[in-house]
Formats: C-alpha cells, sequence, structure tokens
C-alpha cells in the first residue's frame, strides 16, 4: 500500500510538471490551469491516505528497533512494571493447553509463528525448566466487580 501511494504521488507530480510546460508553452492555460489544481488536490489527498498508512503501518529502521530494544536491556528484571512492559510489547497472546498434550503457545507480536512450551515432558526434554516461581502474586482479572485469578507465575 505504501509503495503503491508513493508511486501515484510521483506520477501526479510528473503529471503536474508535464501541465506546467504545456503553460509554459503557450498552450490552453485556463484547461490546464484547471488541471493543475485538480492534480494538487489529487496530491494532497494521496499524501494524507500515505501519513495514515504510514502511522498504521510504520517502517522502522535497523536502528530504530536496535535503540528500541536496548531500552529493555538495562531495566530491573525484579521490577513489576518493566516485566509487565517487557510482556506487553513482545507477546501478542498465550494459549494454554491441558490434557496428554499440555502445552503453553506463546504468539509474539513479531513473528507469525508460536513458541510451543511443552509442560508434561519429563525434566531436561527441552532448554529450560518450568518452575514455580514463589513469591509472585497470581493476576486476576476483574469483569464488572467480579475477579479471578488467572494463572500463577511460572519460569522457563
Amino acid at each position: 500500500m505504501l509503495k503503491r501511494l508513493k508511486r501515484q504521488i510521483k506520477e501526479n507530480e510528473e503529471a503536474t510538471a508535464n501541465l506546467i510546460k504545456a503553460i509554459e508553452s503557450g498552450k490552453a492555460v485556463d484547461v490546464l490551469t484547471a488541471q493543475i489544481e485538480k492534480r494538487q488536490i489529487e496530491r494532497v489527498d494521496l499524501e494524507t491516505q500515505l501519513a495514515k498508512e504510514k502511522m498504521v503501518r510504520p517502517v522502522l529502521s535497523y536502528n530504530d528497533v536496535r535503540f528500541f530494544l536496548n531500552k529493555f536491556k538495562n531495566g530491573d528484571v525484579n521490577d513489576y512494571a518493566f516485566r509487565i512492559a517487557v510482556i506487553d510489547t513482545l507477546v501478542e497472546r498465550i494459549y494454554l493447553y491441558d490434557g496428554d498434550d499440555a502445552r503453553i503457545e506463546i504468539f509474539c507480536n513479531a513473528s507469525e509463528n508460536s513458541i510451543k512450551v511443552p509442560i508434561n515432558e519429563p525434566s531436561g526434554s527441552f532448554i529450560g525448566q518450568l518452575a514455580r516461581q514463589e513469591g509472585l502474586e497470581p493476576p486476576t482479572l476483574c469483569l464488572e466487580g467480579k475477579c479471578s485469578v488467572l494463572l500463577s507465575y511460572w519460569r522457563i
């Protein structure tokens, strides 16, 4: 979408330049002036659409991403607000499955793929282990005055 809008803006600029050259050569000034005004209005609309599209899907450079991730590098892992910020930024959703195929499936914001962590596997069968994180208050969900505990915290 961004490339298409940029291409249309470029085509608009070229058409406007051609109309201005035609006026300079002495052709029908009234008709060409109306066409230039039409092209300028069209260009403003295209630039507005381009700006909206950039806000919806910003294009990040390598340095932008690196700066952003470096902000997390020096955070305090014991700070609850910092941990929530990391999860909110990087994790899109988490599914929990129970039964014989018990697992945690984590979907990240930056990828279509998921990370699958088996829960019932014997110790040492995957990198890291699930271990109960003691001393943390489990998160709760409160809707319309009714609160329920969602999950206990686990550490991989």
